[in-house]
């Protein structure tokens, strides 16, 4: 339950990172020498990351019952609660698999092997801890493998959370950066997502005993979208500006007319 879950929550980071990461080693790489564009860049495209990511992993995590039930089939429902608890700290790990390239394209291996030990030290312990506390010295008075699950969950967000605070602050040193700065470049697509994420839960609430789960969940995704980009444009524009920006450009011109 919890290898199928957890792996379907780092999904969507999982494949978006492994192509970003590569062009953005190369780009660290040509800049290795100008940190205040390396800086620049980084914390842009922190943000631009935060705004994908945020929304996606949490409304996933939102709507874990019946995204589960849809996906996977009501046999594996006892995975919603990890996919539920694991999506929640994926845009955090998220952000520290975002300067793999950052520490490499800078020339750090040393530090890059140091993030590694971290996160493999600390993240395996922190989830044995809370599996063994809540099986074992919780003495959960419901199906203590049901609470062994939620402890391994909650403890390997808790190690994820540690790790990455660790492997951050020496990343950011390279920059002669601070987590205020990289805490201005996430922070409004966290508070957009938080309020999305709560939305979400209520609409799922409201919706759960009258509606079919076939159309409730499309029903509150598209909802949950709906919230999402109203708060961005009050709060948070300056990333979805740029995300547009990166797509036109991408876009091949149309016939006719010469590319800029």
């Amino acid at each position: 339950m919890y290898s199928v879950a957890n792996t379907l929550a780092y999904l969507p980071a999982s494949k978006v990172l492994g192509l970003s990461n590569q062009i953005a080693f190369a780009a660290y790489s040509r800049l290795q020498d100008d940190h205040v564009r390396v800086r620049q860049y980084f914390l842009e495209g922190a943000s631009i990351a935060s705004f994908v990511f945020f929304p996606l992993c949490w409304g996933m995590s939102a709507v874990a019952d019946d995204f589960v039930d849809v996906v996977l089939g009501p046999t594996w429902h006892k995975a919603a609660i990890v996919l539920q608890i694991i999506a929640l700290g994926v845009p955090y790990r998220a952000l520290g698999l975002f300067m793999q390239p950052l520490v490499d394209g800078l020339g750090q291996p040393g530090i890059g092997l140091k993030n590694t030990l971290t996160i493999s030290l600390i993240v395996p312990a922190a989830a044995l801890a809370g599996l063994y506390f809540a099986r074992y010295i919780a003495q959960p008075p419901a199906d203590p493998d049901v609470w062994g699950l939620i402890g391994l969950c909650v403890g390997s967000v808790a190690g994820v959370v540690v790790a990455v605070t660790i492997n951050l602050r020496r990343n950011l040193a390279l920059l002669d950066a601070g987590y205020r700065q990289l805490l201005s470049a996430f922070f409004p697509s966290m508070l957009a997502a938080g309020i999305m994420y709560a939305a979400v839960l209520g609409a799922n609430a409201m919706l759960a005993e009258a509606t079919p789960v076939l159309w409730r969940l499309p029903t509150v995704v598209v909802f949950g979208a709906f919230i999402y980009g109203v708060v961005t444009v009050s709060i948070n524009r300056q990333p979805a500006t740029r995300c547009l920006q990166l797509i036109k450009a991408s876009l091949p011109p149309r016939r006719g007319r010469r590319p800029r």
